[in-house]
């Protein structure tokens, strides 16, 4: 029953698809695909709530552009 609910079901079916590939191709083997093809898939699953949160990158890029340009151009100048 919790492979028909929207809340267990992405993580329980991964761990169920995993399980899968680990199982020899037996009686055991078909049952499981059988149940795994049975499952609704959704359209769209909203995985967002399992992605881990990343903060707004707050990293001033040109002047580390700059001073990266600068230091390549200082050793160019001296392996010439």
């Amino acid at each position: 029953m919790d492979l028909l609910s929207s809340v267990h079901r992405p993580p329980l079916c991964t761990v169920l698809s995993a399980l899968l590939m680990l199982l020899p191709q037996s009686e055991a083997f078909v049952t499981l695909h059988k149940r795994l093809q049975a499952v609704p898939a959704l359209v769209s699953i909203d995985n967002s709530q399992y992605a881990p949160k990343v903060p707004p990158c707050r990293i001033d890029f040109p002047p580390l552009m700059q001073h990266f340009k600068t230091a390549l151009a200082r050793r160019q100048t001296e392996v010439r």
